[in-house]
């Protein structure tokens, strides 16, 4: 059965050739024939070196990188980890945010982010191990469902046969920089302000509702490039976007403003951040303003969906922290 629809309170029930050591999922053991013996469970306290040179060695991010995600996104505590005779092989963690519904009624859900595995343990099914493992640990803490992005299209095929359903997209437009004459009114905005603009153009639609901490990850990788978080000053009221750098493209993660506002909002950012291209993420109920895209995927941890959640693939993730 799969480890969503095990009993927790049931000790020591071997599935699929796990047995459960304890009651909240956080210890799962088998022998695996020539590998020895491999454990799902929580990071612990000696694994930290391990955890930060398989993280850097696939994502190539640093350790002040870590520091923060740990502070805002997930502690390190709650890092689940696959270990090989007590090997970190593989990592993945699970962010909580909340799904919003037309109806303003509220989701749990969890992110299913930095799936990583040791390059010499590949091949071995051991993300698709962490994958239910992750998906159980939420259904552990009460979530509803789990959303992910996947790091290229072609992704969405394997996902597939892990039951995630495409459900997420957005608008990408790209605007040559020499068409935008910038104009002054983007003022900083803190990640509370930014998260109060950002419920306000998203209520009544399907969307990820981020909690301040991580929109405040997000004002930490915007800055890091040399961007950061605006409130717009526009006729239509005040809109909001995230921009990150990558030479001379600036990339505005998420634009969100009444739609007769989207050439003033770009012209805007481009007053702050002079660049060859911008390249716009818009939501895709805004259609005719750009290519959609599609960008996430989701599975519903009680195999169904909400009867609320919308038909098609328009729910709005916006920041993926990509």
């Amino acid at each position: 059965m799969p480890y969503a629809e095990i009993d927790i309170n049931i000790w020591n029930i071997q599935t699929r050739g796990w047995i459960f050591t304890g009651c909240n999922l956080c210890d799962m053991i088998k022998q695996k024939g020539r590998h020895g013996m491999v454990e799902l469970r929580k990071a612990r306290a000696g694994e930290e070196k391990a955890i930060a040179a398989l993280w850097g060695q696939v994502f190539g991010d640093d350790g002040a990188f870590l520091a923060e995600f740990y502070r805002l996104c997930v502690p390190y505590d709650q890092m689940l980890v696959l270990a090989e005779d007590s090997v970190v092989r593989s990592i993945l963690c699970a962010p909580e945010m909340t799904m919003r519904l037309p109806n303003e009624k509220a989701l749990k859900c969890g992110y299913m982010y930095a799936l990583a595995t040791d390059p010499e343990a590949r091949n071995q099914g051991f993300g698709r191990e962490m994958m239910r493992y992750g998906e159980a640990h939420l259904k552990n803490e009460g979530a509803d469902c789990a959303i992910l992005v996947p790091a290229e299209p072609s992704l969405f095929r394997f996902f597939d046969s892990l039951d995630y359903v495409p459900a997420f997209s957005h608008l990408r437009r790209e605007v040559p920089g020499d068409q935008v004459v910038p104009e002054r009114g983007a003022d900083p905005a803190t990640p509370g302000e930014y998260n109060s603009l950002r419920r306000h153009w998203l209520k009544g639609r399907c969307y990820a509702d981020y909690g301040d901490d991580l929109v405040e990850f997000q004002r930490y990788l915007s800055q890091g490039t040399g961007g950061a978080l605006y409130r717009l000053d526009l006729p239509g009221g005040a809109g909001c976007a995230a921009v990150e750098l990558d030479g001379e493209t600036a990339m505005v993660k998420e634009l969100l403003c009444a739609p007769v506002d989207l050439d003033r909002a770009l012209a805007q950012v481009a007053a702050r951040h002079p660049a060859g291209r911008y390249i716009l993420r818009l939501p895709a109920w805004d259609k005719g303003f750009g290519g959609q895209v599609l960008w996430g995927a989701v599975r519903w941890l009680y195999d169904r969906p909400s009867p609320w959640w919308p038909a098609g693939q328009d729910a709005y993730l916006g920041l993926a922290f990509d």
